[in-house]
Protein backbone atom coordinates (compact mmCIF):
# COMPACT_ATOMS: atom_id res chain seq x y z
CA UNK A 1 0.00 0.00 0.00
CA UNK A 2 1.40 3.23 -0.64
CA UNK A 3 1.93 6.22 1.81
CA UNK A 4 -0.51 7.99 0.03
CA UNK A 5 -3.26 5.86 0.10
CA UNK A 6 -2.41 4.87 3.66
CA UNK A 7 -2.92 8.68 4.63
CA UNK A 8 -6.03 8.78 2.63
CA UNK A 9 -6.97 5.68 4.74
CA UNK A 10 -6.41 5.49 8.00
CA UNK A 11 -7.09 9.50 8.91
CA UNK A 12 -7.02 10.86 12.17
CA UNK A 13 -7.46 14.26 13.53
CA UNK A 14 -6.22 15.82 16.19
CA UNK A 15 -8.23 17.66 18.95
CA UNK A 16 -8.93 21.56 19.40
CA UNK A 17 -8.16 20.91 23.17
CA UNK A 18 -5.60 17.72 23.29
CA UNK A 19 -4.39 18.59 26.79
CA UNK A 20 -7.99 18.70 27.98
CA UNK A 21 -8.93 15.46 26.55
CA UNK A 22 -5.80 14.21 28.04
CA UNK A 23 -6.45 14.70 31.53
CA UNK A 24 -9.74 13.69 31.51
CA UNK A 25 -8.71 10.55 30.04
CA UNK A 26 -7.16 10.04 32.78
CA UNK A 27 -9.65 10.73 35.13
CA UNK A 28 -11.82 8.16 33.55
CA UNK A 29 -9.41 5.89 33.19
CA UNK A 30 -8.80 6.25 36.92
CA UNK A 31 -12.58 5.85 37.63
CA UNK A 32 -12.97 2.46 36.29
CA UNK A 33 -9.85 0.79 37.16
CA UNK A 34 -11.68 1.82 40.71
CA UNK A 35 -14.76 0.06 39.01
CA UNK A 36 -17.08 3.46 39.78
CA UNK A 37 -19.65 4.38 37.14
CA UNK A 38 -18.87 7.70 35.22
CA UNK A 39 -22.70 8.91 34.62
CA UNK A 40 -22.65 11.08 31.48
CA UNK A 41 -23.58 14.47 34.05
CA UNK A 42 -20.37 13.67 35.98
CA UNK A 43 -18.26 13.45 32.74
CA UNK A 44 -19.56 16.96 31.56
CA UNK A 45 -18.96 18.48 34.54
CA UNK A 46 -15.17 17.27 35.16
CA UNK A 47 -14.25 18.61 31.51
CA UNK A 48 -16.06 21.86 32.47
CA UNK A 49 -13.90 21.91 35.77
CA UNK A 50 -10.90 20.89 33.65
CA UNK A 51 -11.18 23.47 30.86
CA UNK A 52 -11.87 26.53 33.46
CA UNK A 53 -8.50 25.21 35.72
CA UNK A 54 -7.26 25.51 31.79
CA UNK A 55 -8.14 28.56 31.21
CA UNK A 56 -10.03 27.62 27.90
CA UNK A 57 -13.02 30.20 27.97
CA UNK A 58 -16.24 28.42 27.72
CA UNK A 59 -17.14 30.43 24.51
CA UNK A 60 -14.80 27.82 23.21
CA UNK A 61 -15.00 24.99 25.00
CA UNK A 62 -18.82 23.29 25.02
CA UNK A 63 -19.03 20.00 26.89
CA UNK A 64 -21.54 17.51 25.85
Amino acid sequence: MSDETKEMTFRSSVGRFTELEDILYIWSDSMRHANLPIPPSLAITKAKSIASNLSIPETDFKAS
